[in-house]
């Protein structure tokens, strides 16, 4: 008959009696069990099979091993942690049972922080009150990260483990429980399982675990500034829904702090905090609106000035506005001088003419840029219009008499019919000027009583405006 292993029968008696507590097998060594040799012996076999890559090998004397002693010496958790390694390999190469080699990853992780947490494994060198617990926290935050990473564990398992694993660890968790704990609260929380302030609690605690370690943890503050850094950005999706003006303030304000005179880091910092409920009225924010909008002020001038020294065209629109018509003038002609475009180049004529007939009383100047423009498009009846506008002005200073003026008005009033006549847009008005100074015609007994001229003569009309008519009276 084959003996029954008396071991065995206490260690399946303990699992009955004290379900509810630790049972003393679960954190059994091999320090007092007359199966101590063959314990070592398989703990010394799987471990170097573990280095070496050899799986099988390995996960068939840690069997032994952890079924033997699971806290081997009471001084480490190797037989639940590498127990863990191996079952984890096991779902890589056998994912059909996932689930079965899940439920055996859950039992070690948690076997072994009970046991650090009851004192049956101790923590070497270390003499604290909670060097168990914080140990345990420790293990509990690694399965928290394999849950998430390796075993796509429900996000909600996920967010029970990490809970406990900071719970115990506090200030001595690990950086690696930073992101994924920080995925799962998102997660948690876009779902309706997290509330707003559960999450807002949960950041603060993380963030404090960051900056503690960033100050004191000679070994891997850097990296803990590396992992906050990476895990806040994580929080990015919901950080809306959570926090407060007070929160992007906090946020942002060492950003800008940073590059005061960085326009556009201002320009997102201020659009970003008003986004966020923040009040102009708000100290910061007024101060980052006051000096966004100095900035853009001094930035848009500059571009404007380079705008308008590359197209001196916009200079000179804005001259005229301003009232500078000289300065006007000397920038439709540089202008002109870099304008390759004949429409273009007959605008900027007809802008000269204006200027210079309406705003400075040049004339002569005026009607040598009306015609330039003409040149250029000569289907255009507003260079023809402005040249009619500058003799109907002028027909009064040239001449003595009634009838020297009138022919002046007869020099306008061919101006306006030839427009008329090549510009259907300009039609109407030419009419309206045609038919205000017809009055304004030479008068016919006037004509008559001259011995050297008579109706439908070609004459010149003299004055600056030296155009040649024909004699016309009213």
């Amino acid at each position: 008959m084959k003996m029954i292993n008396p071991t065995r029968i206490l260690t399946l008696t303990a699992a009955l009696l004290l379900s509810t507590q630790i049972s003393w097998a679960q954190c059994e060594t091999w320090l007092d069990n007359p199966m101590k040799e063959q314990a070592e012996n398989a703990h010394t076999i799987y471990r170097q099979a573990l280095k070496d890559g050899d799986m099988e090998l390995a996960f068939e004397n840690w069997q032994k091993a952890y079924e033997i002693a699971p806290a081997a010496d009471g001084r480490r958790a190797f037989h639940y942690t590498d127990g863990a390694t191996l079952y984890l390999d096991k779902v890589k190469k056998d994912p059909d049972n996932k689930a079965e080699y899940a439920k055996m990853i859950d039992k070690l992780y948690n076997q072994a922080a009970e046991c650090y947490i009851s004192g049956a494994i101790s923590v070497p060198k270390c003499t604290g009150d909670n060097c168990g617990k914080e140990r345990a926290g420790r293990l509990l935050g690694r399965y928290g990260y394999a849950m998430v990473y390796e075993l796509q564990s429900p996000l909600s398992e996920s967010y029970a483990v990490f809970q406990r694993a900071l719970e115990l660890a506090g200030n001595t968790s690990e950086y690696s429980v930073m992101d994924p704990y920080t995925y799962v609260v998102v997660n948690q929380f876009q779902r309706g399982k997290v509330d707003a302030e559960e999450a807002r609690r949960i950041h603060q605690e993380l963030n404090d675990l960051a900056d503690y370690n960033i100050e004191n943890n000679q070994k891997f503050g850097e990296t803990f500034a590396q992992a906050k850094a990476s895990m806040n950005a994580k929080w990015a999706p919901i950080e809306a829904d959570i926090f407060d003006c007070a929160y992007f303030k906090a946020k942002y304000e060492p950003t800008y702090r940073e590059n005061p005179e960085d326009l556009e880091n201002l320009k997102v910092i201020y659009a970003t905090l008003v986004k966020r409920g923040c009040e102009d009225s708000d100290p910061l924010v007024a101060e980052i609106k006051s000096k966004y909008e100095k900035l853009a002020a001094t930035k848009n001038a500059e571009i404007q000035a380079q705008f308008e020294r590359d197209n001196p065209g916009v200079l000179a629109n804005r001259l005229y506005k301003e009232g500078d018509y000289p300065g006007a003038v000397s920038n439709y002609q540089k202008a002109l001088a870099q304008e390759t475009d004949p429409e273009k180049q007959a605008s900027y004529h007809y802008s000269l003419a204006s200027i210079q007939f309406r705003k400075m009383n040049k004339y002569s100047d005026a009607r040598r840029s009306a015609l330039a423009a003409l040149e250029l498009r000569p289907d255009w009846g507003d260079p023809l219009m402005l040249i009619g506008d500058m003799y109907a002005k002028s027909s009064n200073s040239c001449g003595d008499d009634a009838y020297s003026r009138g022919l002046v008005v007869i020099a306008a009033i061919d101006k306006w019919r030839s427009a008329k006549a090549k510009d259907p847009s300009v039609a109407e008005d030419a009419q309206k000027k045609i038919n205000k100074y017809s009055g304004y015609l030479p008068p016919s007994e006037d004509i008559f009583m001259r011995s050297d001229v008579k109706e439908g003569d070609r004459v010149s009309t003299g004055c600056w405006v030296s155009e040649t008519v024909t004699v016309k009276g009213k």
